[in-house]
């Protein structure tokens, strides 16, 4: 009785000291668990680490985390591993737990192995890339980078060729302007005014021009008011061309002579002009082109020409006087024998032309006296030039920025626009360089947005930098509203809207400050500033990447977070702050 009672016992306690034994394991086992948890999510937002890094990080929050100390470490580490857009992150953890009760039977040690496993994969989200096509972003790799880099984040949202988070993609190249594609009936659009000018057609010397565009608007100004243009339709035009030397210095003469009838009288006026040269010797001067940072040096000689009008007389005629001046001016009458004959200025030697600085809309015809062109003391005389047909079909599709004022600032904001008030329309302008893309708005075709990217072009030296434009279109970009409106609705809480601005260069260029000059910088910074301020406001998270040149401080700012500003120091870098990125983007899950 006794024996069997004492294996009773020992069977009752080893029964009893296995279970403590286990639930020791199961503590330990939980202890474990939640500090390789710990470690995995630790490092998901280490977006810019290396994997030595990330695996010290999880080694130092695993460890941290682990106030259970029933078990031996044998061994702790981080994998990771990048499928299409999804990131895994795996952290293992083997370790032994001693037993007390459960050595009397042998088993010393129960061995425990944990795995934590955490993803990042992109959500429904759209993303505006604004990407800088200024002159500069040919030096140095920088587009040529840029475009790679792009091609690189955006296949990583691609599974098999398949877009499973349904991204949405935009694309915004700037630089001073922004293009879309040409239009002529886009009623957001102010297509401004034509601006015309008088001049000579081609092939005509500049000099002789402007001699007779003066006597031209000179020989009618007597004409009765309101009847001039009707008066110069009449003219006949005559010019002599010749060269001669007075007191050592060569003169080149431009004679004009023109004759006009009309409401029975006769008009007549002759100017006799002239031009000489001068070269003298100069210090060559050195200018570093503000954009692409190209040096020029000048010529150490210098020329300059003077125009001098030196004489010129108007009357009244006979009908002789017209109806011969043909026949009087073939005749060579210079007593001297020295000059060329008059010969007959075909007509429409003077010209009015279009140009598009101001717009492309149609312009009233202009009937003024202006300053004569050999200045104020040679008088004034009377311009007419004619209304002009509208031209939208000639505009390329570039755009400058919105306006701003007082109370307004359309420049910096996604406001949409309304033809009353019209200064919340897009400015349509021509072009300053050729080469800048139409902006592609919002889509889920990566495909197609991977092969656009691809087209982008540095800019030439007139491709000058307006961070502003492209923020501000980067918000058009991901707005419901058109011009673009491919976007949810900015208070859609299932989609999350982000703008990545990549820039190499210093604000030097916008609508007001035209010529680009590193001094406009703290003015436009300005203008950035507060597009940066409206677009987080509208819940746009903004991310910089400034690639070697740019204000830092003002870029630092403009992006959601601190650690959301890449300050890069060559362009080779761009690709690993993009998938930063798009890191970042990516929403993290515990998997295991």
């Amino acid at each position: 009785m006794i024996i069997i009672f004492g294996l009773s016992a020992f069977v009752i306690i080893m029964a009893v000291g296995g279970a403590l034994d286990f639930s020791r394991v199961l503590m330990a086992r939980h202890a474990l668990q939640d500090a390789s948890d710990a470690a995995v999510l630790s490092v998901m937002s280490m977006t810019r680490a290396t994997d030595d890094e990330r695996n010290i990080a999880a080694g130092k929050a695993f460890h941290a985390d682990l106030t259970d100390t029933k078990a031996t470490i044998i061994s702790a580490g981080l994998k990771s591993e990048t499928t299409g857009n999804v990131m895994t992150q795996t952290y293992s953890v083997n370790a032994n737990v001693d037993t007390i009760f459960s050595q009397f039977i042998g088993m010393k040690q129960v061995a425990v192995a944990v795995v934590s496993k955490a993803q990042s994969m992109m959500m429904k989200s759209e993303i505006a890339l604004v990407l800088d096509s200024t002159g500069s972003m040919a030096n140095n790799n920088k587009m040529v980078n840029l475009k790679s880099s792009v091609d690189s984040v955006l296949s990583g949202l691609l599974v098999n060729g398949v877009n499973v988070s349904g991204t949405k993609v935009a694309i915004v190249p700037f630089h001073k302007q922004v293009r879309l594609t040409a239009g002529t009936d886009y009623p957001y659009i102010d297509y401004g005014t034509e601006s015309s000018s008088e001049g000579c057609k081609s092939g005509t010397n500049g000099y002789l021009c402007n001699t007779l565009r003066d006597t031209y608007g000179k020989v009618c100004k007597s004409a009765p008011a309101g009847y001039v243009a009707d008066c110069k339709a009449t003219i006949k035009a005559y010019t002599q061309t010749y060269t001669q030397t007075v007191s050592g210095v060569v003169r080149t003469y431009y004679n004009t002579y023109m004759v006009a009838s009309y409401g029975g009288k006769v008009y007549k006026y002759a100017e006799k002009t002239y031009t000489t040269s001068k070269t003298v010797n100069v210090t060559p001067v050195t200018t570093t082109d503000p954009e692409t940072g190209k040096t020029s040096t000048s010529g150490s000689t210098s020329t300059s020409t003077t125009h001098t009008l030196e004489s010129e007389v108007g009357s009244t005629g006979t009908a002789n006087d017209y109806t011969n001046a043909d026949a009087t001016k073939s005749t060579c009458f210079d007593s001297t024998k020295t000059a060329t004959c008059f010969a007959t200025a075909a007509a429409g030697t003077i010209t009015y032309s279009t140009s598009y600085g101001n717009g492309y809309g149609a312009s009233t015809a202009v009937s003024k006296s202006v300053t004569s062109l050999f200045g104020s003391a040679a008088g004034t005389y009377w311009q007419n030039i004619p209304a002009m047909t509208e031209n939208k079909s000639k505009w390329q599709g570039c755009i400058i920025d919105r306006v701003h004022g007082t109370g307004y600032d359309y420049d910096a904001s996604a406001d949409a626009y309304n033809v009353n008030p019209p200064k919340t329309l897009y400015n349509a302008r021509d072009c300053v360089d050729s080469t800048l893309k139409p902006i592609q708005a919002l889509s889920d075709n990566i495909t197609t947005t991977r092969a656009f990217v691809q087209t982008l072009q540095p800019g030439g030296t007139s491709a000058t930098t307006n961070i502003t434009i492209g923020v501000q279109w980067g918000m058009e970009a991901l707005s419901p509203s058109i011009p673009l409106e491919g976007g949810v609705k900015f208070t859609d809480e299932s989609t999350k809207k982000y703008m990545i601005v990549v820039t190499d260069g210093i604000n030097n260029a916008n609508r007001d400050y035209g010529s680009a000059n590193n001094a406009n910088a703290p003015y436009i910074d300005a203008r950035t500033s507060l597009a940066c301020t409206n677009a987080k406001k509208l819940g746009i998270t903004i991310f910089v990447i400034k690639v070697i040149e740019g204000n830092s401080d003002m870029l630092r700012a403009c992006a959601s977070r601190p650690d959301y500003f890449y300050d890069l120091s060559n362009s080779s870098q761009i690709n690993t702050a993009l998938a930063s990125v798009f890191e970042a983007i990516k929403k993290t899950r515990l998997t295991q």
